[in-house]
């Protein structure tokens, strides 16, 4: 009993403000899109717990950009758009995490 009232609790978002409760509606719709979009990620180890960081870093970013154009009354960007642009360019790219690992590895 205690499992499922503590699961019910965590889904159920209608005790907090509106613009927060929100927020995190949109932060578990950036999570859903991306689960379909890229499937599941492998969370073992230093690679994949960075990746799995940089996913919920990600789906923050949506859920941002979602509450900045609902408050200025944009239409919202689709997943496939903001992956494109935010995966967009070399200099998006943690060149220096992705050496550090590497030199964590080879050591």
């Amino acid at each position: 009993e205690n499992a499922d009232s503590a699961a019910s609790s965590n889904n159920d978002v209608s005790n907090l403000p509106p613009e927060l409760s929100r927020r995190v509606m949109d932060f578990r719709l950036a999570q859903q899109k991306r689960f379909q979009k890229h499937g599941p990620t492998q969370k073992w180890g230093i690679y994949g717990l960075y990746l799995h960081l940089s996913n919920v870093r990600t789906d923050l970013e949506w859920a941002e950009d979602a509450a900045w154009r609902r408050q200025q009354g944009k239409p919202y960007l689709s997943w496939s758009d903001f992956d494109q642009v935010a995966r967009k360019g070399f200099s998006n790219k943690p060149w220096f995490t992705y050496a550090l690992m590497a030199i964590c590895t080879v050591m």
